[in-house]
């Protein structure tokens, strides 16, 4: 019987556990691993400043384009949050701003976002646009704005879930006015080619 338990019981020596159950990471891997993820980083970093220095030119070239400039306003404001978001690129490119300074630049970029996604919408979308929840939208913003300026660093995190949910009003609004513009030039289409 007491044989019969020792056979059957796993032995470490005859049945080593796999090895990678307990790899630990060498130097090597883990250097590799962080250089691809500042790899990443830098690549978004550099998609949004091309994408921000592009919509500027545009905009420089041609000053009837507006839209150009507001979304050349908003890919920098993404890249201003992605850069203070990502702690690790905030500590490497920004090691001298004070923590406060950091959170405001953060809710600021997060106004301008919502600032610009309104101006272009109403600039590409002038005649189907509704100005009520734009407006609504807009002065909201700007006191939320203004409060993050002003209001000291506690009362600064309750600014980070105003901004948010505003963003998420934000893009459903725009969500909207796209597909209600879409929809009047298919009717429009329509109308004129087969009636």
């Amino acid at each position: 019987m007491s044989s019969y338990i020792t056979n059957t019981t796993p032995n470490p020596y005859t049945n080593p556990i796999p090895s990678r159950a307990f790899a630990i990471a060498t130097p090597d891997a883990l250097y590799h691993s962080e250089v691809q993820k500042d790899i990443v980083n830098y690549l978004i970093i550099t998609f949004f400043l091309l994408s921000c220095i592009f919509h500027l030119m545009v905009f420089i070239y041609r000053p009837q384009k507006i839209a150009h400039l507001y979304f050349s306003i908003l890919t920098f404001s993404i890249l201003i949050g992605f850069v203070f978001n990502n702690a690790k690129l905030s500590l490497f490119l920004l090691s001298d701003i004070p923590l406060t300074a950091g959170l405001r630049c953060v809710l600021v970029a997060s106004a301008t976002k919502i600032i610009t996604i309104l101006f272009y919408v109403k600039s590409q979308f002038k005649l189907y646009y509704s100005s009520l929840p734009y407006h609504i939208i807009l002065y909201i913003t700007g006191i939320v704005l203004i409060i993050t300026l002003l209001a000291p660093v506690n009362i600064l995190l309750y600014c980070f879930p105003a901004f948010h949910i505003l963003s998420l009003i934000c893009i459903i609004w725009a969500i909207y006015v796209t597909l209600r513009t879409y929809i009047h030039k298919q009717s429009d289409f329509f109308y004129y080619n087969y009636i």
